[in-house]
């Protein structure tokens, strides 16, 4: 804490960090924010006491939930919060007392609210930002309960809303970003990146086809994230998916026939694996409601699809027939994206959702082990399984952002190429030879505050 008017800080806390922001009480004696305890994959919301410093739990998640972004009601006495599902691709609103006591949910929607809410001036609604529609949007909710109302004049793309303690208005912010789709041929080393998408909203989550003629994406170029088919060149471009209504695709991948894609996506309140054809059609679901299941993949015969599964309680890798059934538990000691080798003996995959290791499984045995050398990634996505090795991307000190590639024959890791522009997220795909690399990289980052006159 420092005084807004300058001077020397106080340390108020210290711990891991949790999810951001945190929220001051009207009269200025508490502060709630998110907390972590240590070794565990949830959070819940703290309240710290400014006089004594002392903090104390004030709501209770289940296990791999996330309780986060605290708002105080004008009045002080209830706190409104958002908490999260385990795949960060679902979120509520809940209120409680200002003591933790009381928590109630307010909504209902199974979908996925970006940032914090806010509370109206007379401490009667709830305003925040939701993706129930499609792209996220403003709306407001009654304390007491009920439908929720869309914010007008707002449009898409709004998070963040703050509503002024005095006067009628209400701030908030609009993403104008933008990110595309580049392919780079590693086998050509003087080619300079090509650009596979315009930069028409965000793309992302590309796979190249078996054959090298096709890419498989997810887009938001249409008002929703959506699933699209491609030519290589960006040509024949096909909208495989009318999921809207907030039900977000998660990565897409080609069967080794290329023709099918397995994806995952919310329905009723889970994420469930689907699978579609390539050509279009509806989508299939192969998996049940019990439990939440995301990041499929399919075998190099497209007998069987690896998946992500927290039914165990804990997420691991499972396989199932490619037309659904009978679920088989593979790892024990977590997993979260698996892809089977080339030889169709192994499973390599990302040990957590965030900050993970690559670890190895030998799909005869069972036997689990780190990728030696250890091969760490910031993130799951940022990194692909090839015949001969893996490409990943690695953050560090240095700009910009290098591609590398672990090799299986000699277990080294050497450096490929930088990339010119930073990927978003950091993800990367590559053909089964490991020639072509796909990534999405950002193209305009900004977004404008925008305020809202006689807001009531």
């Amino acid at each position: 804490m420092i005084s807004s008017i300058g001077g020397a800080e106080r340390k108020l806390y210290s711990a891991p960090p949790a999810a951001p922001p945190l929220d001051w009480s009207p009269d200025g004696k508490f502060i709630a924010f998110s907390a972590a305890p240590p070794g565990h994959s949830s959070s819940n919301i703290a309240l710290l006491t400014l006089e004594t410093l002392e903090t104390r739990k004030l709501s209770g998640p289940v296990v791999g939930t996330q309780d986060w972004g605290p708002a105080f009601s004008p009045d002080g006495k209830q706190l409104a919060f958002v908490r999260t599902n385990g795949t960060l691709t679902r979120a509520e609103i809940f209120i409680m007392s200002a003591d933790g006591s009381g928590a109630r949910r307010l909504t209902f929607d199974d979908a996925w609210i970006p940032t914090p809410p806010a509370w109206t001036r007379d401490g009667k609604s709830i305003v925040f930002s939701s993706t129930r529609n499609g792209l996220p949007t403003l709306w407001r909710i009654p304390v007491s309960g009920g439908p929720e109302v869309q914010v007008p004049q707002v449009g898409v793309k709004a998070v963040g809303p703050t509503v002024a303690s005095s006067g009628h208005r209400l701030a908030y912010e609009q993403d104008m970003g933008s990110s595309s789709l580049w392919s780079l041929d590693l086998a050509r080393t003087h080619d300079a990146p090509r650009q596979v998408t315009a930069s028409k909203g965000r793309n992302g989550a590309s796979q190249l086809s078996p054959d090298g003629r096709r890419i498989v994406f997810v887009s938001d170029r249409s008002g929703s994230e959506e699933i699209y088919i491609s030519n290589a060149d960006s040509s024949n471009l096909l909208r495989l998916t009318n999921l809207g209504n907030a039900r977000t695709p998660g990565i897409p991948r080609w069967s080794p026939d290329g023709q099918k894609i397995v994806f995952d996506s919310v329905l009723r309140g889970h994420n469930l694996v689907f699978v579609i054809q390539a050509n279009g059609g509806p989508p299939r679901p192969l998996t049940d409601q019990g439990s939440d299941n995301l990041n499929p993949s399919w075998s190099r015969d497209g007998n069987w699809i690896y998946f992500t599964s927290n039914r165990s309680g804990q997420w691991q890798i499972w396989k199932m027939p490619n037309q659904g059934g009978e679920v088989l538990q593979l790892t024990r000691q977590g997993g979260f994206a698996g892809f089977e080798s080339a030889d169709g003996k192994s499973i390599y995959y990302a040990k957590t959702s965030s900050e993970p290791d690559i670890w190895k499984m030998q799909l005869q045995d069972r036997k689990e082990a780190a990728v030696s050398p250890r091969l760490h990634v910031p993130q799951w996505t940022g990194w692909a399984l090839t015949d001969s090795g893996i490409l990943f991307v690695a953050e560090g000190p240095e700009a910009p952002v290098l591609l590398r590639f672990l090799d299986f024959a000699t277990a080294r890791v050497k450096r490929i190429t930088p990339l010119e522009k930073q990927p978003w997220p950091l993800w990367i795909s590559a053909s089964s030879d490991g020639n072509v690399v796909i990534y999405a990289q950002v193209d305009l980052e900004v977004s404008n505050i925008m305020s809202l006159e006689n807001f009531h």
